[in-house]
This record gives C-alpha cells, structure tokens and sequence, in this order.
C-alpha cells in the first residue's frame, strides 16, 4: 500500500510538471507573438518563417526559422537571420539564452546606398538575467567572427564578448539610473580602409565604460545625445595592437562632426615601434621620429622587466589620434543620420596624415568627464580577466 500512495504521488508529480511545461510553452509562444506586436506598433517591420517548441522535459527551446526585423523612415536598416534559438529554463524562468546560429546578414542604407554586412559565426549565445520586466544584465559571447561585404572594410575577430548591467539604484557604488557596459575583443581584424599605421592586426581590445541615462536609443539620436551633453565615462581601456600595449581611462564623446572625441590618462609601452611604424606609413619623417624617440625616451622609465613605459595623454581631436604630441591616424566620422554636412558626405579611405613635428605641442583638450561621474566596480568582464561565456544549452 505505501509502495503504490508513493507511486501515485510520483505519478502526480510528472503529470504536473508535464502540464507546466506545455502551459509555459503556449505562454512563451504568446509572449513572444505579444512582443513582435509591440515592435511592429513601434514602425518594425518583423518575421519568420514559423516557430516550434520542443526540449520536453527539460529546458524549453523555441526555435524560430527565418526571423527578421527591419527599421524604416531616418535610419534603414534591417537583419536577416538563418534561426534563432531561444532557450528558457522552467525552473528559472528570469534567464533566458538566445543562440543566433552561425548565419545572419545586416543591410542599413548609407549616403543614400545600401551598403550590405554577411556575418558568420562559429557560435553567438546571449544571456539575459531579467527582473521586473527589464534586463538587468546582458551577456554576449562571440567566437570566430567573419564579416565580409563591401570589399575594404572586412572584419573578423577570434572571440567578442559584451557585458552589461544595469543599476537603478540598486548598487550605491554606482551612479544611479547608469549602465555599466565592458567589451572584450581577441584576435581583432580591422577593415583596411581604418587600420592605420599599425595594420590590421589588433591582439586585444578592451574597454569598460560607465553610461548615464538619458541614452540615445538609436543611431539617429547620436547627435541630439550628444548635444545634451552625453559623455561616456571610461573606466579602464586596454589595447594591444602592434607594437603598442596600452592601458588608460578617460571620456569619450562625439565632436560636431561625428568623429570620436576624447582625453585619456595613459601607460603606454611599444612607443618606439609606434613611431617606426609612422615612418614606414609616411606619416612621420625620419629625422623628426629621431627626435621623437629621442624626447619621449627621456620622459618614460623602466618597468621590472626593463621596457621603457611612457605615461602620457591620449587625445582624439579634430579627427586625429594624438598620443602626447603625435598624430597617430586619423579618425572618421561615423555614418549615422543628422551629422554635420561635411560628416554626410560620402566616406572615402583615410589618407595618410602630414608628417608631424615631434615639438611637445598638446592637443587642445576636450570637455572634462561630468562630475557625477564616479569609478565603478567592474563587471566581470576587462582586459585582464574576461567573464566566462553565457552557460550554453544542456543538451
């Protein structure tokens, strides 16, 4: 008798949870119908080919075939995708895991031409951490990415990650009503057309950087952001590229014609094969990177392993790359809508910047960070110890 009560309550059980999950797959189903109403009411232009549920009894995947999602009126653009995978766990249903298959393909009009990205991926997961209906944290792991489109502007890189997190006061170590957003790139490729002196080649790019509301909420809102005041408040910044390794924190925001402006406090090791590399570009004659390497020799110092580390300001100004006093390479305006009419004009590759006297000459210096800014607790994710990747899905 007590063999079959348990039996019967085991029965129960299976027979509830197997009700749950069907429930919670019609209600992810409805949910996700709910939000792709929601964006078309927005002016999106959403679809797909169908969706199916599947993973019973464990995580719930729902498969969508063909989705797409396009943006019309000042910005164009649209996105086209193989699959989507979206994976919720019953058991926690404020994670949720996206997998975007290894094909998509992104298409945005430019000065007036379509210009057309195809993107491929060995994987490219996404984790969102929800809470009352927002994303508190978002996690986005890339490995071996391969973009191709307009010849000259290729991209790839071995592994890019993001990581954010929102804080609306709940951590009281940083500014309320902010996001804190780091970015982690690995074996970075750089289109020809922007490499620079330095080549394409970029070992490690990563940044962690402070965001305050109001922020733009599209690329169209870059210069009405951006006349607001919007500054965006880096925490660290850590490149190696080339001969250069660099490690800094600064501001960034943008100048009246959409190109990148910023001061940074930098540690800066590889100067001197910066500097040749300016030569061998044209950038910089031979008897001024002479005296170049000379000066700048005289105000770095030796580090435990013997490198000549030179701390000096890293400026972006008037379209240029300054490091101390050097122009590093130019800098072009990005190709957003309600730029300046120089910025709108059709982008051509960057030509080789004058040579440059090394004369310590400083930049002029941009607009200080604000002063509600304040140094926050990085998230998991920097130069030196990336975040783990989002969990993949239990097989």
């Amino acid at each position: 008798m007590r063999y079959l009560v348990l039996f019967a309550a085991v029965l129960a059980a299976a027979a509830g949870y197997s009700i749950y999950w069907f429930v919670l797959a019609d209600r992810f189903n409805a949910a996700i119908a709910h939000w792709i109403a929601e964006r078309q009411a927005e002016g999106l232009v959403v679809s797909d080919a169908g969706l199916t549920a599947s993973g019973f009894p464990g995580l719930l995947t729902v498969n969508i075939a063909k989705p797409s999602i396009a943006g019309t009126g000042k910005f164009t653009w649209a996105w086209h995708g193989a699959e989507l995978k979206l994976h919720l766990q019953p058991w926690d249903l404020s994670h949720l895991i996206f997998d975007a298959g290894r094909s998509n393909d992104l298409t945005w009009i430019e000065h007036g031409a379509e210009r057309q990205v195809h993107l491929t991926t060995g994987r490219a997961l996404a984790s969102a951490i929800l809470s009352g209906g927002q994303v508190e944290r978002l996690d986005v792991d890339v490995r071996d990415l391969v973009s191709t489109g307009t010849p000259g502007q290729e991209i790839a890189a071995a592994r890019a990650q993001v990581h954010e997190r929102a804080n609306h006061g709940e951590d009281r170590t940083r500014p309320p009503n902010s996001y804190e957003v780091a970015l982690q790139a690995d074996g970075l490729v750089l289109p020809k057309d922007v490499a620079g002196p330095l080549g394409p080649a970029v070992q490690t790019l990563g940044v962690d950087a402070i965001l305050t509301e109001p922020l733009p909420r599209g690329f169209d809102q870059l210069a009405a952001w951006r006349d607001d005041g919007g500054v965006v408040t880096l925490n660290s910044l850590n490149v190696a590229w080339g001969p250069l390794d660099a490690h800094g924190s600064g501001t960034i925001t943008l100048d009246k014609e959409m190109r990148p402006l910023g001061a940074f406090a930098a540690e800066i090791r590889g100067f001197a094969g910066v500097i040749d590399a300016l030569v061998k570009a044209g950038q910089l004659r031979a008897g001024n990177a002479r005296t170049a390497k000379i000066a700048l020799g005289l105000l770095s110092s030796k580090d435990d392993k013997g490198n000549r580390v030179l701390n000096a300001p890293i400026t972006a100004q008037d379209g240029r790359l300054f490091v101390g006093p050097i122009a590093l390479l130019r800098l072009l305006p990005l190709p957003v809508p309600q730029a300046s009419a120089s910025a709108a004009a059709p982008a051509s590759p960057p030509s080789p910047a004058p040579p440059v006297s090394p004369a310590p000459v400083s930049p002029p210096s941009p607009a200080a960070p604000p002063a509600s800014g304040s140094k926050a607790t990085p998230p998991p994710a920097s130069g030196q110890n990336p975040a783990p990747a989002p969990p993949a899905p239990p097989r």
